[in-house]
C-alpha cells in the first residue's frame, strides 16, 4: 500500500463512526488495494493535499470546541476496579488505588476531613493540613477594637493593639484610641454631644447668640437672626433694640407721654420700662383760682382747700369766701363776730348790756354805762348829758334834757331822799342808779364805785351806781 492510500485509508477511519469502521473492516478491504489510472491519480493527489490542509485546520477547531464536551462525555477512569465518578480523584499513591473527593485531596494523600480555610491549608508534600497562624480571618459581631486571627487552626477574636485608632461616636471626644478592647477618646473641653436642638438648651449663649445642633452632632453656637429682640444697655427705657451680627445695638430712647396737670415730666423706670409722673408742689397755680394739691388741680375756696392746700374752713358760722376763711353771719346792736368762734361779741373798749327793748347791747366804756332808767327799763346811758344821750326818767315828768355846758342841768335819773325818781343834776350825782349792795342792781349788774362821791345836800348822795362791769 503506498503512502497516499494509507492517508487516505487513515482519514477515513478517524472520521467513521464505530459501526461505519467495523462495516469498512469487514467489507471494504478493496479500499486497500484499489487501483487507479495515473492521471487520475495525480488530480486527485493535488485534490487531497488540498482537502487534507483544509480538513486539518477544521480538526484543529472542532478538537478545541469539542474538548470539554468530549472529556465529559468520556467514561470515568477505572481506579482499583472501580469507578470515581464526577467530582472524585484517583490517588494511587498509596499500597493501592483509592477514590477521593476533590476537596480533601492534599497530594497523594486523601483526608479524612476538609482544611478548614483560612486558618488550614493542604501541605502536598506532607500530604495533611496545616495551621496558618496570625492570619486575619472572618467573624460576626466585630467591634472596631477586635479582630478575628487564625489560633491553632481556629479563627479566634482577639482584642487589637492598645493605641489603634478608632471613632468612639461621640463628636466631643479626641484622639479615639482602642483601649483594652475598648474604643476610648478624650473629652473635648466645653464640647456638648447632641441629637437635636433641645439638646443644647443648657449651652450658656448671650442674648445675641443661640446654641443649634450642628452636623456632627456637638453643639455649636451661632449668631441670632438680624433683628432678634435684645436689651443693649440693660435698661428697659430704650426700644427696639436688636440683634446685629451677633451685636446688641441699642434702640431709640423710649419717650413718656406728657404729663397731666399737677404732675412733672415723666421719668422712666429703667427696670419695668413704665413712665412715672411725680406731683408738682402743693399750692403750684394751675388755672386761675386753682392750686395744685396732692397732684390734682383744686379751687382755694373749698372747706378743704381755703386759699391754700390743705387749709380747712370749717365750724358753725364760718366760710371760705376768695381764699379766705370769715365768718358769715350778721351781728346787730354794734357786735362783731369773734375771729375763732363767729360768735357775735362786743367790740374791745365796750361792754355788754342787756337792754330791755334791743337784747344785747354795746355800750362804750369811754362815753357810757349799763344802767336801769325809767320803770326798770336798762340800756345804755350817757355819762355826760347831751342831746345824744338823755334818758327817760318817770320821776321827772318825763326825758331829762341835759346841757352839756350847764354842769347843774339834769342829765340823769337818780333816786331822791324819799325813794321817788327824779333827774338828778350832774353837781348832785354821778350817772347812774343809786345802790347800796348788788341786791340794789338788775339782774346781771354790779353796784360798783363809778367815780368819786360828790357831796350834796340831803340824802341822796351818789357813791356807788349800778353797772355792767367795774369802771
Amino acid at each position: 500500500m503506498d503512502e497516499q492510500r494509507f492517508d487516505e485509508l487513515v482519514k477515513r477511519l478517524a472520521n467513521s463512526s464505530r459501526r461505519q469502521l467495523f462495516a469498512t473492516l469487514l467489507t471494504g478491504a478493496s479500499l486497500l488495494y484499489r487501483t487507479e489510472p495515473a492521471g487520475a491519480q495525480r488530480g486527485k493527489q493535488r485534490q487531497d493535499k488540498h482537502d487534507k490542509r483544509r480538513s486539518d485546520a477544521k480538526g484543529r477547531k472542532d478538537k478545541r470546541r469539542s474538548k470539554e464536551v468530549r472529556s465529559a462525555a468520556k467514561p470515568a477512569k477505572k481506579c482499583g476496579g472501580t469507578s470515581c465518578g464526577v467530582g472524585n480523584t484517583c490517588l494511587t499513591g498509596g499500597r493501592k488505588p483509592v477514590c477521593c473527593p476533590d476537596a480533601r485531596v492534599c497530594g497523594q494523600t486523601c483526608l479524612a476531613a476538609v482544611c478548614t480555610a483560612p486558618c488550614q491549608v493542604c501541605d502536598a508534600t506532607r500530604g495533611a493540613c496545616v495551621n496558618v497562624e496570625r492570619t486575619p480571618c472572618s467573624k460576626p459581631g466585630l467591634t472596631q477594637c477586635q479582630e478575628a486571627v487564625c489560633a491553632g487552626g481556629t479563627c479566634v477574636v482577639q482584642n487589637k493593639q492598645d493605641g489603634v485608632g478608632c471613632d468612639d461616636g461621640n463628636a466631643c471626644t479626641e484622639r479615639d484610641q482602642c483601649t483594652n478592647g475598648t474604643c476610648v477618646g478624650s473629652v473635648i473641653l466645653g464640647c456638648v454631644g447632641c441629637q437635636g436642638n433641645g439638646d443644647c438648651s443648657g449651652v450658656p449663649v448671650d442674648q445675641c447668640h443661640q446654641a443649634v445642633c450642628g452636623a456632627e452632632k456637638t453643639c455649636v453656637v451661632e449668631p441670632k437672626p438680624n433683628g432678634a429682640a435684645c436689651n443693649a444697655d440693660n435698661t428697659a427705657c430704650t426700644e427696639n433694640d436688636s440683634c446685629q451680627n451677633g451685636i446688641c445695638t441699642p434702640g431709640t430712647a423710649k419717650v413718656c407721654s406728657p404729663p397731666a396737670t399737677c404732675k412733672a415730666a415723666g421719668v422712666c423706670n429703667s427696670a419695668t420700662g413704665t413712665c412715672s409722673y411725680a406731683d408738682l408742689p402743693d399750692n403750684t397755680a394751675c388755672g386761675t383760682g386753682l392750686i395744685c394739691c396732692g397732684g390734682s388741680c383744686v379751687g382755694t375756696n373749698t372747706a378743704t382747700n381755703c386759699g391754700q392746700c390743705g387749709q380747712a374752713c370749717t365750724g358753725t358760722n364760718r366760710g371760705c369766701i376768695n381764699g379766705q376763711c370769715v365768718c358769715t353771719n350778721t351781728c346787730t346792736n354794734g357786735m362783731v363776730p369773734n375771729a375763732t368762734t363767729c360768735v357775735c361779741e362786743c367790740p374791745s373798749g365796750t361792754t355788754v348790756c342787756p337792754t330791755t327793748a334791743a337784747g344785747e347791747q354795746c355800750c362804750s366804756n369811754a362815753t357810757q354805762y349799763c344802767g336801769r332808767y325809767g320803770a326798770g327799763v336798762v340800756g345804755c346811758l350817757d355819762k355826760v348829758c347831751n342831746e345824744f344821750g338823755a334818758g327817760i326818767c318817770a320821776g321827772g315828768g318825763g326825758t331829762c334834757a341835759g346841757d352839756p355846758s350847764n354842769p347843774n342841768s339834769a342829765c340823769a335819773c337818780g333816786r331822791t331822799a324819799d325813794g321817788g325818781q327824779a333827774c338828778l343834776a350832774a353837781s348832785e350825782c354821778q350817772m347812774g342808779e343809786p345802790c347800796e349792795t348788788n341786791a340794789d342792781c338788775p339782774e346781771g349788774t354790779v353796784c360798783a364805785v363809778t367815780g368819786t362821791a360828790q357831796q350834796a345836800t340831803g340824802p341822796n348822795r351818789c357813791v356807788r351806781v349800778c353797772q355792767l362791769t367795774p369802771a
